[in-house]
């Protein structure tokens, strides 16, 4: 096997890497939940297919939030810090509509505030049903892109069913839900929950949801999976990858990039087709320039998925209209929030990671080390809570057009 050819779990863990801070979660987030949900698995007596959907499922279970990015926006103000809070919440009763009553509106003027949760509470099923189908279906053309096979098409697109029935886009109950998407459905809350609160907190959390977020029988088998984690997360997750056997060839390596691609294009109804468009330049820049093939080759692939950040910064951002409230430095990159709460007896660790999972001062890949706040060698405040930025001083700088 060529040590230097990529497999493809290892490109979608990277991507794993940006869809965590979209969801307000710290890198390496879908990766402790992998290894938990492959501990489960293995509790239940998964056959080797199952646990490698599992996997998969697992890693790319949110690959189709950001589809609608846009919409949630619309809806409540700060799309991930609106992703953030629903794990805190069982999504049924009078707590999870106070959690959408608290977010629905945000950033608004009271009035247009109020008119909005009129709109949005006269149908908040219709509402949220309308934003999980876009979620699902995302994320099931994607899987298909990505070469991940039907069963796992099969668990994404039951990502948002429950239990009890009460769940979308479908209302499937108990077994008509993959038990793949089951055993993730729980490891991945459950690997919040954990990090804020230890495992006591987490276990509490499976049970009070037993029987209607989770499955009983995954419950139950939940008990002694939350030991403490290895400190490189990275290579224990990657050690349950299915195809851990097979790298990818030239041609697929560049068909799964382009899909990353695509799917970081869909943050924005404006970006649509940007990172073609971008690698279709850079890579005649570099013809023209003389590079090598194979040069042009990598120039093109790093376009391709040169707006991976991108996933990290809410849509009130990126679509506010007009000038932002402060100037980032010459060459700074984005601010990335800091949503990082580290682990119950976290302690760091020089150059390694802490239990929190917090990564190391350059991460892999070449992604650039989280300070508090931003991007390590970025210019401006750091960043508060939920990728809310600040001004510094409480005033306005020169404005910088996005």
């Amino acid at each position: 096997m060529d040590q230097r050819a990529p497999r493809r779990a290892e490109v979608l863990a990277a991507l794993s890497l940006a869809i965590d801070l979209g969801l307000g979660q710290p890198m390496e987030h879908m990766l402790r939940s992998g290894i938990i949900a492959a501990r489960l698995a293995e509790r239940l007596g998964l056959d080797e297919q199952q646990r490698g959907t599992v996997f998969y499922a697992n890693l790319v279970a949110w690959i189709g939030c950001h589809a609608d990015s846009h919409e949630l926006a619309r809806w409540f103000g700060d799309d991930i810090a609106f992703r953030a809070d629903t794990y805190e919440v069982d999504w049924r009763g009078l707590p999870f509509l106070r959690m959408l009553a608290s977010h629905v509106g945000q950033g608004r003027g009271p009035v247009d505030r109020g008119r909005a949760a009129a709109a949005f509470f006269v149908n908040a099923r219709g509402r949220l049903a309308e934003l999980i189908h876009s979620h699902c279906t995302s994320a099931a053309c994607l899987s298909d892109r990505l070469g991940l096979g039907e069963p796992v098409r099969a668990a994404l697109v039951a990502a948002f069913e429950r239990w009890d029935g009460s769940g979308l886009p479908a209302g499937l109950h108990g077994e008509q839900i993959p038990i793949e998407m089951r055993v993730v459905h729980l490891a991945e809350v459950a690997e919040v929950h954990w990090r804020h609160g230890g495992v006591e907190a987490a276990m509490a959390m499976a049970k009070e949801r037993s029987a209607t977020q989770f499955d009983p029988q995954v419950v139950a088998a939940f008990s002694g999976t939350l030991v403490d984690f290895e400190d490189d997360v990275w290579t224990t997750a990657l050690r349950q990858a299915p195809d851990n056997d097979q790298v990818l060839g030239e041609d697929e390596l560049d068909e799964l990039l382009a899909a990353i691609g695509d799917f970081v294009d869909l943050k924005c109804p404006f970006t649509i087709g940007h990172s073609r468009g971008v690698a279709a330049l850079a890579a005649a820049a570099a013809h023209g320039r003389g590079l090598s093939d194979s040069d042009v080759r990598l120039v093109r692939r790093a376009a391709l998925v040169h707006d991976l950040g991108r996933m990290g910064v809410p849509n009130t951002l990126w679509e506010k209209p007009g000038p932002l409230g402060r100037r980032v430095g010459a060459g700074a990159a984005a601010p990335v929030p800091d949503r990082a709460d580290p682990a119950p007896g976290a302690r760091a660790r020089p150059g390694g990671r802490d239990r929190g999972g917090a990564p190391r001062a350059v991460g892999r890949f070449g992604l650039p080390a989280r300070r508090r706040g931003c991007v390590a060698g970025t210019a401006g405040p750091p960043a508060g809570r939920r990728g809310h930025v600040p001004r510094a001083g409480g005033r306005p700088s020169a404005p910088t057009r996005l």
